[in-house]
């Protein structure tokens, strides 16, 4: 059904080249809505880890996650979690001299939620600086395996550094580490997808900027670029890898924004869906408005994952930075949604 839906999306967006966008955040119906945790954890050294920011994938019929295990948290005092001792995370995490604001990644399958593996793969020359270990991953199909893209933080040849990883899941010590001409010290939220075998990535949401990457050497090229009005007037990045339907693929990001709130700074952060050529160049079609998931009185919102399944989208994502949800939503009413850009 949706088939259909998209061809005459894409034939309206060519016809119509402009639209007025409704600024204000909406709300799509949710089929379902759920609680994501295995966590948080609290350590035998009494420090909490929590569970937030998940990717999802389907690994033959059963939802695979990956997420974030994190000491940091804006987790407010009355949330409701369950907490659950573990010694294997207590060992893992006695590589970071400073637990503050390092974190690691877990992966489980949704029906068997205390089978959980954390990865041991991660390695650094010193370990005496916070803000250490492998944050924000995200899952993805490339060449028909499932692989993960993260960001590392860590010490290497006497330097810090805070750059973009990918390795396949079954194979976590064959990290590969990404390059790219003219790269800042920090670097996040590059969105994987795969086209005729070989690996691309959405750099930069507006101003569109495509790479390609060869996972041999993990240098990346800069291959597109696509100049528009962003209509969300609003800074963007990238949320979840996209997934192609029918002749586009589609996608979520989030939007980012800081404000003074009782003189205290506060981070905005909500997501958009967004649809894109499924063929070179790649050029964004069009996007949805800003929307709230579970609340709008939450300031930070953030998916990371997203799937396709019959007529539904399901995301997953990590609220306030504390907790993890799942939601479900009709695709016909998001492609209604998706408006075209300049």
């Amino acid at each position: 059904m949706y088939i259909y839906l998209i061809t005459f999306l894409v034939l309206f967006i060519s016809i119509f080249s402009s639209i007025n966008y409704n600024l204000n955040n909406i709300k799509f119906t949710c089929k379902t809505f759920r609680k994501l945790n295995v966590g948080p954890f609290v350590l035998n050294t009494n420090e909490k880890f929590h569970v937030f920011n998940p990717s999802i994938i389907m690994d033959n019929n059963r939802l695979l996650v990956i997420s974030r295990l994190s000491s940091v948290s804006n987790c407010l005092p009355h949330t409701n979690n369950i907490y659950k001792r573990d010694d294997i995370l207590d060992e893992s995490t006695d590589m970071f001299k400073y637990k503050d604001s390092s974190s690691l990644l877990l992966k489980w399958y949704d029906d068997s939620p205390l089978d959980y593996t954390i990865f041991n793969n991660y390695k650094t020359d010193a370990n005496n600086i916070s803000t250490l270990g492998l944050e924000d991953p995200r899952l993805f199909h490339y060449k028909n395996e499932i692989w993960v893209y993260a960001h590392y933080r860590g010490v290497q040849q006497n330097t810090f550094i805070h750059n973009p990883i990918i390795f396949p899941i079954n194979n976590p010590n064959n990290i590969i580490y990404l390059k790219l001409d003219g790269m800042s010290d920090t670097e996040k939220n590059w969105m994987p997808f795969e086209y005729n075998e070989e690996l691309y990535f959405e750099y930069s949401i507006c101003p569109r900027i495509i790479i390609k990457c060869d996972i041999n050497t993990g240098l990346c090229t800069q291959i597109y670029k696509q100049i528009y009005i962003n209509p969300l007037n609003k800074e963007v990045g990238g949320g979840a890898p996209s997934v192609k339907i029918g002749d586009i693929f589609i996608g979520v990001a989030h939007t980012r924004e800081n404000i003074i709130n009782n003189y205290q700074k506060l981070i905005i952060r909500k997501n958009f869906f967004y649809i894109f050529q499924s063929k070179p160049p790649f050029n964004i079609l069009g996007m949805s408005p800003v929307f709230d998931i579970e609340s709008s009185n939450n300031n930070i919102e953030f998916v990371s994952g997203l799937i396709v399944k019959d007529n539904s989208v399901i995301l997953s994502v990590g609220i306030q930075d504390c907790y993890s949800i799942l939601v479900e939503y009709d695709i016909n009413e998001i492609l209604n949604n998706i408006n075209p850009i300049n």
